[in-house]
């Protein structure tokens, strides 16, 4: 079964309300979160690493969240989807990052910043359906990696982008 990789733009639209892409992730997440995580129990269906937490607490910070807000707005979230923080541990974390850079950098995603080469890294390792509302970073990755997913209902292209990211999940569980 795929798992469901959230980068950091994911996780604020579903925090923020007023978020342009609230409504489209925030229905993703309830619609798994109802259909197979509630029903059937599972947990780790979702799944980000800390980079992602650090993108998104420095964001909602810089949106004029306090700290402590922001911090039990995320680990709510986190709790009520059961999402998985993938955990590298600073006892090795550079060694881990040169192994990361050294295994992905000579694929097409070096031009990536270090914080989206990172997700990126760490979505194809963890085998995951990467969830993103940042057009840029999918366009920049789709081209080379086909699990990644923008979500936004803005157009029809961006809907389709939506249906498949669920039928691939939902293909995954029945495999």
């Amino acid at each position: 079964m795929y798992k469901i990789f959230l980068d950091s733009n994911a996780l604020l639209a579903c925090l923020i309300e007023n978020d342009t892409h609230h409504k489209d992730v925030y229905s993703l997440l309830e619609f798994i979160n109802e259909k197979y995580i509630s029903q059937y129990g599972l947990s780790g269906v979702f799944i980000v690493n800390e980079i992602v937490i650090l993108e998104t607490i420095s964001k909602l910070i810089h949106k004029k969240y306090t700290y402590k807000s922001s911090k039990r707005r995320i680990e709510q979230l986190l709790d009520k989807y059961k999402i998985l923080v993938l955990n590298r541990g600073r006892s090795n974390f550079i060694q881990i990052i040169f192994k990361l850079y050294a295994d992905f950098s000579r694929k097409k995603f070096k031009m990536l910043q270090c914080n989206d080469f990172l997700i990126m890294a760490d979505s194809i390792k963890a085998k995951s359906l990467l969830v993103t509302c940042d057009q840029d970073f999918f366009e920049k990755t789709s081209k080379n990696y086909k699990n990644v997913y923008y979500v936004s209902s803005k157009s029809k292209k961006q809907r389709d982008q939506y249906n498949k990211l669920l039928m691939r999940f939902f293909n995954s569980i029945s495999e």
